[in-house]
């Protein structure tokens, strides 16, 4: 035998009524089906010959707007949607009128269809619909009024037996005074004090306990309060928990689930040695109250992305129990339910050791750096006053070597410290136009003093692309390379989009670059002169753009030199 469809099941147990009347040219009753009388409790010979607003609506007066006035006098079908006295219900009333042979109106036949049925019928069945997959049943009046097919077949009863049983014994003693309570407080409307979900064991056909979970919802059923109980099988995720579980608190990061509310409402065990709350304690707690106060705007807006989807991983810091400054990465994503958004659920891990030992790095880095630039100085001092002197002209010679070398060591530690801050920098939107722009400008005035013309034709659109504040700075290395060393007197800028990228085109009508050295111009330390360049100016450029996710080619242009190919991803989104 086929399993009942929701709507199958619903129709056994809900009949929608219509009410058919047929009304006289003086609007009269004349007849009425059993549905009418039925409704109202009223024989054909207590409303005959009645009038409508009397055997009906019980009015006084007749409607305004009345269906059946109005089909007398426009001899057209007329529709009206109307409220019973003193009832909480109303009606779509249509009244036809009907013509003899000669075409002379004889008199009006009424039907009424009562629309707080259809909408209750409407909303029973998306329930069940929704849940067809699960157990439905529905108590009334402290007796099983309904039961679908999903709920026999997890626990293996008839219909009729489950409606005979005490359903009660059929739960395990455990668990029987938690349901208890839950029903009182929905037999009292006091759904606000249920929990989400209800677990228990449950006796099965076979004598056997399986595990299952009971969702309680209010709604009413042919038109009176009921309690609906959504049933899910979950005896094979009892039986997977406890190694998952164990698996969890092995785990070095913390995973959590908040609210929608950001309230926390599950946090793995390990939670506790990185914030120092129990894990009541943290379940008491709203997310936000754990941040350092610097940090809440932050985090407020990464909670709002993370329940749009849309969160990427971040830093952060909160403060513990002790009061600890952590710093902390997390990573989220909108928890669902039933293809609902829930929450938040994440996983979290303790960087604040990171942390400390990177900040270590800067401070070492920034020493060494502040050192050498100091030793360089003291170099180009000692070297400006060997010039006042009257020494041979081959020690000059070595002079300006010596000047040469620390020049170039002031342009490597410059590079090094750019390479350092495009790793620090956050990848935002930037617009590519003024990037371009501000290397020009830089360029300009070394461009000038050789004769070279820089091209640039910036688009009307903003291209904005994926990158970081110092993208000029790899767009300016590029066009310092063909400055110096291409021995051009022509570079041109131009930009070429799809529906992804966007390709910033620098070429320049110079010497070229020979194709045994295309693949090796942008690795680091390669220079076609060693004596005046470092071999991380073009190194530099991939390393940044390669950063952003975009990558660089070097090709020949038809301007007879080297052509820079540098595709980025492109970006609606403005900061």
């Amino acid at each position: 035998m086929e399993p009942n469809t929701p709507k199958q099941e619903i129709s056994k147990d809900f009949k929608l009524k219509k009410l058919i009347s047929y009304y006289n040219t003086d609007q009269q009753l004349v007849w009425a089906n059993e549905e009418y009388h039925k409704e109202f409790g009223l024989k054909l010979s207590d409303i005959k010959n009645k009038e409508c607003h009397k055997t009906w609506m019980d009015n006084a007066k007749p409607c305004k707007e009345c269906p059946v006035s109005k089909a007398l006098k426009t001899e057209e079908v007329e529709k009206r949607e109307l409220s019973m006295v003193d009832e909480d219900s109303s009606w779509i009333v249509q009244a036809t009128p009907i013509k003899n042979n000669e075409g002379d109106i004889n008199g009006v036949v009424k039907t009424a269809f009562n629309t707080t049925l259809i909408q209750e019928i409407k909303e029973k069945y998306e329930i069940i619909k929704k849940a067809s997959n699960n157990g439905i049943c529905i108590f009334q009046n402290n007796e099983l009024k309904f039961v679908n097919n999903a709920l026999l077949k997890i626990t293996g009863y008839t219909r009729e037996e489950l409606k005979k049983s005490n359903y009660f014994k059929l739960i395990h003693p455990e668990h029987r005074e938690k349901i208890k309570k839950a029903k009182q407080k929905a037999l009292k409307n006091q759904f606000d004090q249920l929990q989400d979900k209800y677990e228990l064991r449950f006796l099965n056909k076979d004598k056997k306990y399986i595990w299952i979970q009971l969702n309680l919802t209010n709604i009413k059923y042919n038109g009176k309060p009921a309690i609906l109980s959504e049933v899910t099988d979950i005896s094979e995720i009892k039986k997977g928990k406890p190694r998952y579980q164990s698996m969890i608190e092995n785990l070095n990061e913390v995973i959590y689930i908040l609210d929608t509310k950001a309230q926390i409402k599950y946090v793995s065990p390990n939670a506790e040695e990185i914030t120092g709350y129990t894990i009541q304690e943290l379940k008491q707690k709203n997310y936000i109250d754990l941040v350092h106060p610097q940090d809440v705007k932050g985090r407020i807006k990464h909670f709002q992305k993370a329940l749009s989807g849309e969160a990427e991983p971040t830093d952060y810091r909160f403060i513990t129990k002790n009061g600890e400054i952590r710093w902390v990465r997390t990573q989220a994503r909108p928890a669902t339910k039933n293809g609902e958004i829930i929450g938040v659920q994440g996983v979290l891990t303790d960087i604040t050791d990171l942390k400390k030992a990177k900040k270590r790095e800067e401070f070492i880095h920034s020493l060494l750096r502040h050192d050498v630039q100091n030793k360089i100085q003291i170099i180009h001092g000692y070297s400006q006053l060997l010039n006042n002197l009257n020494i041979p002209k081959e020690a000059e010679e070595y002079i300006e070597k010596t000047k040469k070398a620390a020049e170039e060591a002031t342009e490597i530690i410059e590079k090094v410290r750019t390479l350092r801050k495009a790793q620090k920098e956050e990848i935002k939107p930037i617009n590519l136009n003024t990037a371009i722009q501000k290397s020009i400008n830089l360029i300009q005035p070394v461009a000038e003093t050789k004769k070279i013309k820089i091209k640039h034709q910036p688009t009307q659109k903003t291209q904005l692309v994926k990158a970081s504040p110092i993208l000029d700075r790899a767009l300016y290395n590029i066009l310092e390379n063909a400055v110096k060393h291409s021995k051009a007197n022509k570079i041109q800028i131009h930009l070429k989009t799809t529906k992804n990228t966007t390709t910033c085109i620098i070429e320049d009508n110079g010497k070229g670059i020979p194709n045994d050295q295309k693949n090796n111009v942008l690795q680091k330390g390669y220079t076609t002169n060693p004596k005046k360049g470092t071999g991380l100016g073009l190194f530099l450029v991939k390393t940044l753009i390669e950063t952003y996710g975009g990558n660089i080619q070097v090709k020949d242009s038809k301007l007879g030199g080297a052509k820079f190919e540098i595709q980025l991803q492109k970006t609606t989104k403005t900061t």
